[in-house]
């Protein structure tokens, strides 16, 4: 892919309508955080069922969190997205 990636900004309540809809089973799991002063990464693993298959999915992440004023003011999510599905 050449030029910047896709964006896509939906709020939080969205995402997680979708994720109920397509997934009868969802979890994130963080195995280590990186504290780099005003951004934090998260990483770690999702598992998931699918809803209409009942196949297992593992999809490694990365989420980038920058800080400020000790909120989260943006997140940048970073998938695998070749996952291990049902393999």
């Amino acid at each position: 892919m050449s030029g910047n990636p896709p964006r896509v900004s939906i709020p939080v309540s969205d995402y997680a309508h979708v994720q109920r809809r397509q997934w009868s089973t969802w979890e994130t799991e963080v195995d280590e955080f990186v504290d780099a002063g005003d951004t934090i990464v998260a990483i770690g693993a999702y598992r998931a069922t699918a809803k209409t298959t009942g196949t297992p999915v593992r999809a490694a992440f990365a989420h980038v969190f920058t800080i400020a004023g000790g909120r989260v003011i943006r997140l940048r999510q970073f998938t695998d997205t070749a996952c291990s599905c049902g393999r």
